[in-house]
């Protein structure tokens, strides 16, 4: 061993070494350069974006570089496109990688289907016990016709209803509570329905849902269930 181990190997040995080292330290060079030059293409936002704020015609690709990326970028503008996708508590800024933790939708958000209502579109809230809300039937996603029984002075009464007024047929359930302002059955809770939410297409419809309501009474009937 030591015939072999003797000055020149030694000063071979340390030239290898120093060349093992060398090219290491290279590599990391590399790899550093490489990491935060390299890019990938990503979904970003054309634009300043708020919280709350649907995202349709807002997005667009951007190579990105690597090093700069959150932990849960979008890569597919498929995945997000055409979903009716929101921004979240916080909003993005412009050419910013959307993140899916970043976004919901408008069920999981803050303020609920409110977040989907446009113009002239408004939720009616509509008093009711288990026979006008045809028992378990009146759910979110239903369609429903409505009948109105309305009391008059003198003590006769009218029934008013889609054949009457087309403006009671076709409205969409989007939500139910209980006396408690929850969902009946939800959480342990067996209480029945007391008010159902419909989406009123137009302000004529919004007022008369109130008008029939301040008269008598309205009996939602299931016509159906949306399926877009």
């Amino acid at each position: 061993m030591s015939k072999f181990w003797n000055h020149k190997t030694r000063r071979i040995g340390i030239f290898l070494l120093a060349l093992i080292i060398s090219g290491a330290i290279v590599a990391i060079a590399v790899h550093m350069v490489n990491s935060s030059t390299e890019t990938e293409k990503v979904v970003v936002v054309n634009e300043n974006i708020g919280p709350n704020q649907n995202l349709k015609g807002m997005l667009k690709y951007r190579d990105v570089v690597k090093s700069e990326l959150p932990t849960d970028p979008v890569r597919n503008l498929d995945d997000v496109e055409g979903k009716n996708y929101y921004t979240a508590a916080i909003g993005f800024y412009k050419d910013q990688p959307i993140t899916m933790s970043g976004i919901t939708t408008s069920a999981k958000s803050t303020f609920g289907e409110t977040l989907d209502l446009k113009k002239p579109n408004h939720f009616v809230g509509i008093k009711v016990d288990q026979s006008q809300a045809t028992g378990s039937f009146i759910k979110p996603g239903v369609i429903v016709d409505a009948v109105a029984y309305l009391k008059a002075d003198g003590g006769s009464s009218r029934v008013v209803g889609p054949d009457d007024d087309p403006d009671l047929a076709g409205l969409v359930v989007v939500g139910r509570e209980n006396s408690e302002g929850t969902e009946p059955g939800q959480e342990g809770r067996s209480s029945l329905t007391s008010l159902v939410i419909v989406n009123a297409p137009t302000i004529s419809v919004y007022k008369k849902l109130v008008q029939y309501q301040e008269e008598g009474k309205i009996y939602l009937g299931p016509a159906g269930v949306k399926t877009k």
